[in-house]
């Protein structure tokens, strides 16, 4: 049986092939020789010809999966991460994204997720474990979904507020407090992998296994709020069609606190530090 990663590749190819994104050059003064980390990869995202190709600019590149087989990958039968560039240079590990005790703390130059972060029931736990092992200094660049123009387009953007009581509680990957919303306002015109609300639910059932829940939905000024409050200084944000939002942020030295008063625009649409290249 084909991975779902096969069978929407033609799909991914034809919507998001496009030229570089506006500031690629902001991107790759920063990651050009580095060792990273990418959790939930490989993706196209980030492959030549695509908006950001970083696979091809970077000395090695670690990969991250929450299991061994995955709906998007299939079965993961290598101990080498596999991606554009990697030439073998890179390992596999198998962890959860909130988990990444294979490493010791500061280890990476950078971190990579596209659209990942969206199937993680707690972000914030995700992001400071992230962080732990991403050197003073280093960089995440985040890939999420815009709720605009994507299948969760009729649910509510989650607030921050919601994503801290989650950390709160430890929430676990086994959560299913969204299914109501989620089987709700599930937008099947733009999903076409499920052919009724009773296969999505099934599925979503069983998301500790599969992994598939948009658990928290995101726009930009959501992306923002959640960055700052980990202690990140925003260096870029970008939006990329179809539904992209792309943002890097960096990690503070010596336990600084960031300044991202510039993206805190009562509308984050107006802010010029936005680059804005949604159709």
């Amino acid at each position: 049986m084909k991975s779902l990663r096969a069978m929407l590749a033609p799909y991914i190819r034809r919507v998001i092939r496009r030229k570089k994104i506006a500031n690629y050059e902001t991107y790759r003064k920063v990651l050009e020789g580095k060792v990273g980390l990418e959790i939930g990869g490989p993706s196209d995202f980030f492959s030549t010809g695509y908006p950001l190709p970083i696979y091809p600019i970077v000395v090695s590149l670690d990969g991250c999966n929450f299991s061994s087989t995955t709906v998007w990958e299939g079965t993961i039968q290598s101990k080498i991460y596999r991606c554009e560039g990697s030439h073998g240079r890179g390992r596999q590990f198998i962890a959860d994204a909130t988990n990444l005790s294979f490493s010791e703390d500061e280890r990476y130059d950078f971190f990579l997720s596209c659209h990942s972060l969206e199937h993680i029931a707690n972000p914030i736990k995700a992001l400071k474990e992230w962080l732990r092992i991403l050197k003073s200094g280093g960089v995440v660049v985040l890939v999420v979904p815009h709720r605009d123009g994507h299948f969760d387009t009729g649910r509510p953007v989650t607030i921050l507020e919601h994503m801290l009581m989650d950390y709160s509680k430890d929430v676990q990957e086994g959560d299913v407090q969204h299914l109501q919303e989620i089987v709700a306002f599930h937008d099947f015109k733009l999903d076409k992998r499920f052919a009724s609300c009773g296969n999505l639910i099934n599925l979503l059932e069983k998301n500790s296994e599969h992994r598939m829940m948009h658990h928290h939905v995101f726009d930009p000024p959501t992306v923002i709020r959640l960055l700052d409050h980990v202690h990140l200084q925003i260096v870029s944000v970008d939006l990329v069609k179809p539904y992209n939002i792309v943002c890097m942020a960096q990690k503070m030295m010596d336990g600084a606190y960031p300044d991202n008063t510039r993206y805190f625009y009562p509308n984050v649409n107006d802010c010029k530090d936005v680059q804005f290249i949604f159709g």
